[in-house]
């Protein structure tokens, strides 16, 4: 089974069309890039609120931010 984004809640996809990329036809992992680089863009790169608002911690924060590269090297 593959997870789209007609898998998501109604109100994340009708977030799509809101200036956002559409949401079809992306897979799970660039779906959490984008919500974390969403996440931390809204925080102005503060990555303990960011984690706050995706409730995650800060630690996980920072994994799934080295998973996707996009931390400083």
């Amino acid at each position: 089974m593959t997870i789209t984004a007609k898998c998501l809640p109604s109100r994340i996809q009708q977030s799509a069309g809101e200036g956002r990329p559409p949401l079809e036809g992306i897979g799970l992992l660039e779906m959490e890039k984008r919500l974390i680089l969403q996440a931390l863009n809204k925080s102005d790169w503060n990555q303990s609120r960011a984690a706050e608002v995706l409730g995650i911690t800060r630690k996980q924060l920072r994994t799934k931010m080295k998973n996707h590269g996009l931390l400083p090297r």
